[in-house]
């Protein structure tokens, strides 16, 4: 609205006007030009002012991102059709974990108590997923530069455990690569 009450048009980002500033034009997005009156001493004049769009900066329910569907996300993928050509159910036989061994240990009933699905459709998780992983990475070389090389004992110790801290830094990584791609 003109301060004399006439609806201006709304500008689109596309037909955005040029507004002249001392010698030079510059790019104006949105608003106007309108009539204003302005008291200049005891004076009153009108005079032709730009009035800015304003645009609330704040998110909007459509902005934020709605929680990912992981078992359409595992389907799309075919991860199951992957493990099963990988061998790993077989895999995991073999290594002593079948479905009555999970049952006798309450692991799906465990995982259900820690929230384990809900936090895989945390946006966030795969950046904290990644944190960790870095710093193990960082750990392992840390640690067998701060322990001394006193004894054979201690080297050997430094290198298994320089294994470990890259191993669970792997392991943490391929989760939040696997994380991030199911929330995709």
């Amino acid at each position: 609205m003109s301060a004399m009450g006439v609806a201006l048009p709304r500008r689109s980002v596309a037909r955005c006007g040029t507004k002249k500033i001392g010698q030079e034009r510059v790019f104006v997005p949105g608003g106007s030009m309108v009539n204003v009156a302005e008291k200049i001493g005891s004076n009153i004049k009108n005079r032709r002012r730009f009035l800015a769009e304003v645009k609330d900066l704040r998110n909007t329910e459509d902005d934020i991102m709605a929680k990912p569907s992981l078992l359409k996300n595992v389907q799309q993928m075919r991860l199951l059709s992957k493990a099963e050509k990988l061998g790993l159910l077989s895999l995991l036989e073999g290594a002593g974990l079948s479905l009555t061994k999970i049952e006798e240990l309450g692991l799906l009933s465990t995982a259900e108590k820690l929230g384990v699905l809900s936090a895989a459709e945390d946006r966030d998780l795969p950046t904290k997923l990644l944190l960790p992983a870095l710093a193990l990475y960082a750990a392992a070389p840390a640690e067998v530069l701060l322990i001394p090389n006193d004894s054979q004992a201690l080297v050997i110790g430094q290198y298994v455990l320089a294994a470990v801290l890259i191993a669970a830094g792997s392991a943490a990584f391929g989760a939040s690569q696997l994380v991030s791609k199911l929330q995709k």
